[in-house]
């Protein structure tokens, strides 16, 4: 009796975990859809995980536009634009435009806040070196 009892608060609990992961990543589509400001964008240079360079700058002027359908555009200036499509999977997102994909994990996603961070590390002589960009949007 015990047994099947644990089983079944086991199953129960696997059950809600992966249910639990697949309404989240609706739950985020629903929220990404739509238009994003870019408030604020950090880029950060680090060597041997120390940081060497830092740059900041407010940039309202770059629109990243979501639809339903995992299209979309980037908007520049108010003018120049670009197809966007992208993908979302679990706290990550997938963006192609401009003919690059960029892979942004999500650290921040809500009814009006959306924080993507992206890394990329390589090695070389002088040791391992990370880029980081972050970007701070707001929805309009």
């Amino acid at each position: 009796m015990t047994r099947k009892f644990t089983l079944l608060i086991l199953l129960a609990l696997g059950t809600l975990a992966f249910g639990c992961k697949k309404d989240d990543i609706a739950n985020n589509k629903d929220r990404l859809i739509g238009q994003w400001a870019v408030e604020n964008y950090v880029q950060i240079e680090y060597l041997n995980d120390k940081e060497t360079d830092r740059s900041e700058d407010n940039n309202e002027d770059l629109v990243f536009d979501f639809a339903a359908n995992g299209g979309g555009r980037v908007v520049y200036g108010g003018d120049d634009e670009t197809p966007l499509s992208w993908v979302l999977a679990e706290e990550h997102i997938t963006m192609k435009f401009d003919g690059q994909t960029y892979l942004f994990a999500i650290r921040t996603l809500n009814d009006t806040d959306l924080t993507l961070v992206s890394e990329e590390s390589r090695t070389t002589s002088q040791g391992v070196r990370k880029d980081v960009l972050e970007l701070y949007l707001r929805k309009r």
